[in-house]
């Protein structure tokens, strides 16, 4: 949703709008062929701009993006990108004067010379499954060196088809404890309207998705807690999570007594980093008895969290007028934000930065991570 959470407005380094309309660089995909960098951090600090090449967005075969119900492309249904001609925006957060070159820039991309390491596990998860993406059966960070770490780090920018400019913000996950909230009601089972999918399937991936994120950024993983099940703590690897999403939701939609477990396990963490609630869901809350009850909740999120606890709520449905009652909530809330399902998000941010604007299932997915954090991202969707 394009209204920017009520904490976190501000300027975005005094340059205006990243995405100012007409304002679109020249030049094709960073991450063309030939033009990768040597297996180093991507956002190494003192590197040199990587120009935009010839070669365009990476040809069909290279790292697929598994079955991707989302692929962007017709003619190559593995890739998250669309037709070239809708460049990305060059890395500092704002556009450089027109007519003159892109300044040296202080966490711009290492000197060119050779390709990404390859990967030692594709995205195999099929539509529907949601497990078995490239993080399965690999190391937790804390195992990993400053320099397996940037090369995993690359993996999952490839793998997931994420936009240079969105992973260039990631660092910003590295203060946080991330805690996902999922939804395991009964309503999960319904089939999206666009997909043969289910909504417990498209959570599936976005469980893959984020955790595979968050075990590079954080050497803990993450919490992942349900409303009518047991929490699974500590996730690097998503293996761990399959034998949770074997069975299939049902239930009720408890999100005050869930969200109120969190905040009680998590405060004392409060005061040492931030604390980072994704909420996924496909419904309004619901009391003991059955009974809506939207005011409890907004209670919660009103006078419970700490001033350094963030939200944000993803809706699991392409029905949007089930999770209505979130529409103005990143207006009024502080450090809070509410996105729509993918494919409304995208339309939306694509309505106004143009089609041919790239909008993976990963960059969605990063836009959820960083939105009540980053007010970078409200800028998305929003017109100039």
């Amino acid at each position: 949703m394009s209204a920017p959470s009520g904490g976190n407005q501000g300027n975005y380094g005094g340059s205006g709008n990243p995405y100012a309309q007409g304002n679109q660089p020249q030049g094709g995909n960073p991450y063309a062929q030939g033009n990768q960098p040597q297996g180093g951090n991507p956002y190494a600090q003192g590197g040199q701009r990587m120009p935009g090449g010839p070669g365009g967005y990476p040809p069909s075969g290279q790292q697929p993006y598994g079955s991707n119900p989302y692929s962007q492309n017709p003619s190559n249904p593995g890739s998250g990108y669309p037709p070239q001609g809708g460049a990305y925006p060059p890395q500092g957060g704002a556009y450089p004067p027109q007519g003159g070159a892109y300044p040296p820039q202080g966490g711009a991309y290492p000197p060119q010379g050779g390709a990404y390491p390859p990967q030692s596990g594709g995205y195999s998860g099929q539509a529907g499954s949601g497990f078995g993406g490239p993080g399965t059966g690999q190391n937790p960070s804390g195992s990993m060196s400053n320099d397996q770490r940037s090369q995993r780090l690359n993996q999952v920018v490839q793998q997931y088809e994420i936009n240079p400019q969105f992973a260039a913000r990631l660092q910003a996950l590295g203060t946080c404890e991330i805690v996902l909230l999922c939804d395991d009601s009964g309503s999960m089972n319904t089939p999206l309207q666009s997909s043969n999918q289910t909504r417990w399937d498209e959570l599936k991936s976005l469980v893959n998705i984020i955790a595979d994120i968050c075990a590079v950024m954080d050497s803990n993983g993450i919490d992942v807690y349900f409303l009518n099940r047991e929490p699974v703590l500590n996730v690097t690897n998503t293996q761990s999570m399959r034998h949770v999403f074997n069975s299939p939701p049902q239930g009720l939609t408890p999100l005050v007594p869930a969200l109120r477990k969190i905040l009680a396990a998590k405060r004392n963490q409060t005061f040492e980093k931030k604390l980072l609630i994704l909420v996924a869901t496909d419904g309004a809350p619901t009391n003991e008895h059955g009974q809506t009850d939207i005011g409890a909740l907004e209670a919660v999120l009103r006078q419970e969290r700490t001033a350094q606890t963030y939200v944000t709520f993803l809706a699991c449905t392409d029905d949007l007028e089930s999770v209505n009652y979130l529409s103005n909530w990143d207006k009024s809330m502080p450090n809070l934000d509410v996105i729509d399902d993918y494919r409304s998000e995208k339309a939306e941010i694509q309505r106004v930065r143009g089609p041919s604007f790239p909008f993976s299932f990963g960059d969605y997915i990063v836009k959820a991570l960083l939105g009540s954090i980053d007010p970078w991202f409200d800028a998305l969707d929003e017109h100039a």
